[in-house]
């Protein structure tokens, strides 16, 4: 059957050709406002800089060669840079909407004017949108940027009388392992080759993302201490006299900054 009816209690219509529904309005319907109320505007989406600290990663080992009773001792250590937890959004109006309007209905384009300075664990943030065409976009959300322990995206919608501009960005929780591992040499409990290290964070643990620098010392032999337990603390932070050099935090900028053109209508929801 096709055609036009009325139903439940003629308080709604649909039309149809078959057995396809062409229109109803038993579910939301859209009424834009005249081109009079239609908008085109430019906005700056900013996403800020990582709250950025470092991972120092002490290793080292020893091997006991009983014969002549020396112990060979070796280290190095690795420094990360590293992001930290953040949940970071802010809100702002972009312009008031016409009265009674609830939605906006057009579309925009993107243009990254300001890039991330460096890679994310060896990738390059790249935008998760094309730049410099037009996308359709109705009330709702982008994703603009994501790799692995960092997302941001932002929103556009009709809020309180206003078209709204919503800007996220979140960096994951740090992960554990921090503190002293393994072993170290002792003569008489533990005299068999081994090693271990350390994790440890300046002022709070984050992400590692980029590997600012590497130390690794010669090999040492010496002597095995009949009482003290031993290793080879010579890249240890804070210890050793070749610690690997600690990131210029000045010298990392992960910001990243995106003009966008907004066009089209608002739009009433029955």
């Amino acid at each position: 059957m096709s055609g036009f009816e009325l139903f439940d209690g003629d308080t709604k219509m649909r039309i149809t050709n078959g057995s396809r529904t062409v229109f109803t309005t038993d579910g939301t319907l859209i009424n834009l406002l005249p081109p009079a109320y239609d908008l085109n505007t430019t906005l700056t989406v900013a996403f800020p800089d990582i709250v950025k600290d470092f991972q120092y990663n002490w290793r080292h080992g020893f091997d006991y060669t009983a014969l002549g009773d020396r112990v060979a001792f070796d280290s190095f250590c690795v420094c990360n840079l590293t992001a930290r937890p953040q949940e970071y959004e802010v809100e702002s109006t972009i312009v008031a909407a016409p009265p009674g309007a609830d939605i906006f209905v057009g579309r925009l384009s993107l243009a990254r004017t300001l890039a991330p300075t460096h890679s994310w664990n060896g990738v390059a943030i790249q935008p998760k949108q094309p730049m410099g065409v037009h996308i359709p976009f109705v009330s709702g959300s982008l994703l603009i940027e994501a790799e692995v322990g960092i997302a941001r995206a932002f929103s556009i919608f009709v809020s309180g009388g206003n078209l709204r501009l919503n800007i996220e960005q979140s960096v994951c929780t740090a992960p554990g392992g921090w503190g002293l591992y393994g072993t170290a040499f002792h003569h008489i409990s533990n005299p068999n080759d081994g090693g271990g290290g350390e994790n440890v964070y300046g002022a709070a643990p984050g992400i590692p993302i980029i590997q600012v620098s590497t130390v690794n010392v010669a090999a040492v032999s010496m002597d095995a201490d009949l009482f003290s337990w031993n290793w080879d603390q010579r890249t240890r932070y804070g210890v050793g006299a070749n610690q690997c050099p600690l990131p210029n935090y000045a010298s990392y900028n992960y910001s990243s900054t995106y003009q966008v053109n907004l066009t089209g209508s608002f739009g009433r929801r029955s």
